[in-house]
């Protein structure tokens, strides 16, 4: 009796995806593992190189549904779907053999469906795979469907070329998109910032950071919320939601982040989209945020019942090195730039992006311990 041939897993940007193990894709495997990958010699020329790069995005597109690497990945309503967003009252998600009904489009689940389909990668997975709005709870009363990679946005750095990934297709960014890009970024990160964030020490957590500008700024002026988690009735899973890290006696929301990469900060960003949206959108998460400010502070610090955020500050200490537009890291550039432009669109919120300091002895390799 033969057995089934093992299936090998390559995880490396030059041949992403599973082989089979025989003679041929064997030595694939091998070659691929070399260090010194780059655009295939056989392929030379403007179209290997781009066949290349299509590659690249390819693996770093498996690596983000896989919950690894740079890539900043959103969940969004294809174009042709937009229209009937809101009649949406849960989504069936087919990837593979086994299909999910879920009230809310969560990436988790996205993700969690490309990871068991062993026999192709990720990406071929998502691109396989549908996506269908229904109108009832039950998933019976179908919207519209679409493929599951219509439902992804992504934007990916490869050397001096930005790529964006919308409605299933990739698309280069121009010359002129990357300078409007980096514009807006200069506009994003203010050299005066509404509250001056205290350096950074060198092994504090993100929430003993909170309490330190709460205890030096006073609750009266800087209210720390890190960890106090309310749950709505969208926002029902698990803990709930958090609002925010902190809240200024001008009423802003700040959000506080520690990074050495861009992962850490993709957290951040979708915190800060996540508690926008429950907060313009849901009345009971509005009521809930006024009452437990108010007990937080001990009356010292109060929003009214209906409040919305007219802005949210990002607060990011870089490890080693300096916040400036260029400075960041280039996915992060790409998701913050988005996340500001959409709640500006959406919501009329302004974002703005404080650089916190580091201690003096943090720039002597002290670690920095960021939470996600």
């Amino acid at each position: 009796m033969v057995s089934a041939p093992r299936m090998l897993q390559c995880h490396c940007p030059r041949w992403p995806g599973a082989f089979r193990c025989c003679a041929g894709p064997r030595r694939r495997f091998e070659k691929c593992r070399s260090p010194s990958y780059g655009p295939d010699p056989v392929r030379r020329g403007t179209a290997g190189v781009r066949w290349w790069r299509g590659r690249v995005r390819r693996a770093l597109l498996d690596e983000g549904l896989r919950g690894e690497g740079d890539l900043m990945l959103h969940m969004v309503v294809p174009s042709t779907l937009v229209n009937r967003r809101h009649e949406a009252r849960s989504y069936r998600i087919k990837v593979g053999s086994v299909p999910l009904v879920r009230e809310e489009l969560d990436l988790d689940d996205l993700r969690r469906r490309c990871k068991v389909q062993y026999c192709v990668s990720p990406s071929a997975a998502l691109r396989g795979g549908t996506v269908e709005m229904y109108a009832d709870r039950e998933g019976k009363e179908s919207i519209g469907k679409a493929r599951a990679i219509q439902w992804i946005e992504a934007a990916v750095a490869i050397g001096s070329h930005v790529y964006q990934l919308s409605d299933g297709e990739w698309y280069e960014c121009g010359a002129t998109y990357v300078e409007s890009m980096k514009r807006r970024m200069q506009e994003l990160i203010v050299p005066e910032p509404e509250v001056d964030m205290l350096p950074w020490k060198v092994g504090e957590s993100e929430e003993d950071y909170n309490i330190r500008m709460q205890d030096t700024l006073g609750r009266g002026r800087y209210l720390c919320l890190d960890r106090k988690f309310n749950r709505t009735r969208q926002q029902s899973r698990g803990k709930g939601y958090e609002a925010c890290d902190g809240l200024t006696d001008r009423h802003t929301l700040v959000h506080v982040k520690a990074a050495e990469s861009s992962e850490p900060l993709s957290h951040q960003f979708a915190q800060a989209l996540i508690s926008t949206r429950t907060l313009y959108n849901e009345p009971d998460a509005r009521a809930k945020f006024s009452a437990k400010v108010a007990e937080l502070s001990g009356g010292q610090l109060t929003v009214p019942e209906n409040f919305v955020p007219g802005k949210i500050v990002l607060a990011i200490l870089l490890k080693g090195k300096e916040l400036t537009p260029d400075s960041l890291y280039p996915f992060a550039q790409v998701a913050l730039v988005a996340l500001a432009d959409t709640l500006r669109r959406d919501h009329g919120v302004i974002v703005e992006v404080v650089g916190i300091p580091s201690d003096s002895s943090d720039s002597a390799g002290g670690t920095i311990r960021a939470e996600g």
